[in-house]
């Protein structure tokens, strides 16, 4: 059981009319990490056919929650780790149009769809995309300032390149996955984390 990523399908500018993307779509990755993901993808289909080699791969929409922050340098630039760090340490957040559409995949329900993966007895497929549920930035923003009234976010004018908007139906009726983390309890719960570090 292996993490590919959305990356595997290209990027994306988030907006407010999204295409989804399911499993069985062609994918055009943009991007080195997202041509190795592919690649991953691929070579263990490969073995799979050739040698019955067992496998379930799990391709990942942006993960948000603790840590996400601390990964590379354009996390600064990140709206997920921006929207909720930067506004608990009382900076300014300037986030996509309010319109826009985000995919709000928390870290709780990744692992969780991985241990769904584990359990699972014999899926017919093998590759699944995850995903949280997608939302506005502007429920997003609302909820932020119900945690921080104070807050100084402003909405922005441009887009932000996210992975493709994916469909889930395979993961839930074959691995029996279900969220636990509806957007606000994902905020809630990264907000109660990094407060009580």
């Amino acid at each position: 059981i292996w993490a590919s990523s959305g990356a595997a399908c290209g990027h994306t500018k988030s907006n407010n009319c999204p295409q989804l993307v399911s499993e069985d779509d062609k994918m055009t990755p943009d991007g080195l990490y997202g041509a190795s993901k592919l690649f991953n993808e691929h070579f263990a289909e490969h073995y799979a056919r050739k040698y019955g080699f067992d496998h379930i791969c799990l391709r990942l929409s942006s993960i948000y929650g603790l840590g996400r922050a601390g990964r590379s340098p354009s996390a600064r630039h990140d709206v997920y780790s921006s929207l909720v760090e930067q506004t608990a340490r009382g900076e300014e957040v300037t986030t996509p149009p309010e319109s826009h559409l985000l995919a709000w995949s928390y870290v709780e329900d990744c692992a969780r769809a991985f241990y769904c993966a584990f359990r699972a007895p014999k899926p017919s497929h093998r590759i699944f995309n995850f995903s949280g549920e997608i939302r506005p930035v502007a429920d997003a923003v609302a909820y932020v300032r119900t945690l921080f009234p104070n807050a100084s976010i402003k909405m922005g004018s441009k887009g932000v390149n996210v992975v493709p908007y994916f469909k889930t139906d395979r993961i839930r009726e074959e691995l029996g996955f279900e969220s636990q983390y509806s957007m606000e309890k994902g905020i809630k719960d990264y907000v109660e984390h990094l407060t009580s570090r």
